[in-house]
């Protein structure tokens, strides 16, 4: 898999995409962005995977951020910069609107855009020797705005700004203080944590995840929002759905539930 910056693995119900570049502490190239979309795509829309785990190769680095060595090229005017952010963005969004759960799994290094795009999976577990950083104020860059407005909301601006204003480096153990890590473990717990994490998150209801998901982002999104269109239908017709019958038959018959693949 040496060769392939971006790959994918499948394990029952858990579908894992890699980044493939240890060599630089799996540091994002231009084309590491553009494969993120649709490897969560590909594996959103298999029936057989339940949760997306996001990881980096090896144990140094979930990522060390975007390669600096493309920015001459890539990033060296306000133009290229606006092209290089949109294929970043899409990244992003498409990882935090994912129907299915979300696990970013991290250890070592977790810098800049790596920090951000963990940011955007529904939980993260990190090793206890993990690093953290969101650095733009070292390069004189800012983060974007969507950026900076998802670190705020995930941990609040006192501690968004003690983490941008200082570009400096937390640990495992001051970033989980903050809010932004789940669970913070030891280096060999990493992979068992999120498989336990993993298979509990694919032994709920598809259609209540969905749902639940893209409810909580709208009610994020705008904290003062009463309602959307729709929103009391759709948890209403939840009751007539096939996983409401086997959950209940399920907790009737004292036995898990067997929600079929979506």
């Amino acid at each position: 898999m040496e060769e392939r910056l971006v790959y994918l693995e499948r394990n029952g119900p858990a579908g894992t995409i890699v980044l493939n570049q240890p060599r630089r502490h799996n540091a994002l190239r231009l084309e590491m962005w553009e494969a993120i979309p649709p490897a969560i795509e590909e594996l959103a829309a298999d029936p057989s995977i339940r949760v997306i785990v996001l990881r980096g190769a090896g144990r140094d680095a979930f990522s060390a951020g975007a390669d600096i060595t493309e920015f001459e090229e890539k990033r060296s005017t306000p133009e290229k910069a606006r092209t290089y952010m949109g294929r970043t963005h899409h990244a992003f969004d498409v990882l935090a609107n994912c129907r299915k759960p979300t696990i970013a799994m991290i250890y070592g290094y977790c810098i800049g855009g790596g920090f951000e795009l963990a940011l955007c999976a529904d939980v993260r577990v990190a090793a206890e020797n993990s690093q953290f950083g969101i650095t733009p104020a070292r390069l004189g860059i800012s983060l974007g705005w969507s950026d900076l407005r998802n670190l705020l909301w995930l941990t609040g601006p006192a501690n968004a700004k003690e983490i941008l204003l200082t570009a400096g480096r937390f640990s495992a153990a001051r970033i989980r203080e903050m809010g932004l890590v789940n669970r913070v473990v030891a280096v060999d717990e990493v992979e068992p944590e999120v498989a336990r994490l993993a298979d509990e998150m694919g032994s709920v209801s598809p259609d209540s995840v969905a749902w639940l998901k893209e409810a909580t982002e709208i009610i994020i999104r705008d904290p003062g929002v009463l309602t959307v269109p729709d929103a009391e239908a759709r948890t209403v017709e939840l009751f007539g759905g096939r996983d409401y019958q086997e959950g209940v038959r399920a907790f009737l018959e004292k036995r898990k539930p067997r929600f079929a693949p979506r």
